[in-house]
């Protein structure tokens, strides 16, 4: 039976940089977790992630629930990410026509192409409609 590779070893296999970075970041910080916030508050967000944010590698949210949200949680979750070393994955799951992602991804109120490479390290996307749908990600 082959012994699995370490993160550091899957980290020098990954082509993608993103995958590199993760697969360094779990050896660095020797855990895995991935811990979802799925907090109403930005308040509970804030003070869950300093709390656990030394024992995580990824954070997963869901900016669309959380009540009292504004620009000034996204630089204060960012600040955290920096200061604990961890990536956050918003859990949007984009699924719909080409257009209407589009329009999701890059107007609404929550912004998400306008803070997407200030904070979120990743974002789901579920590719069930139509092809022109991943090309607004990768023009």
């Amino acid at each position: 039976m082959n012994k699995p590779l370490s993160y550091l070893e899957r980290s020098n296999l990954a082509k993608h940089p993103l995958a590199k970075d993760l697969f360094q970041l779990m050896e660095d910080k020797k855990t895995n977790l991935c811990v979802s916030a799925d907090l109403s508050s930005t308040k509970e967000i804030l003070s869950l992630v300093d709390e656990i944010g030394p024992d995580i590698s990824l954070l997963k949210t869901h900016i669309d629930i959380v009540q009292d949200f504004n620009t000034s949680f996204i630089a204060d979750l960012k600040k955290l990410s920096d200061k604990h070393q961890f990536l956050i994955f918003e859990d949007r799951k984009f699924a719909d026509i080409g257009n209407t992602v589009l329009h999701q991804y890059s107007g609404g109120i929550y912004r998400i192409a306008a803070f997407l490479q200030k904070l979120f390290d990743l974002t789901t996307i579920v590719e069930c409609s139509h092809r022109c749908s991943s090309a607004i990600y990768n023009p």
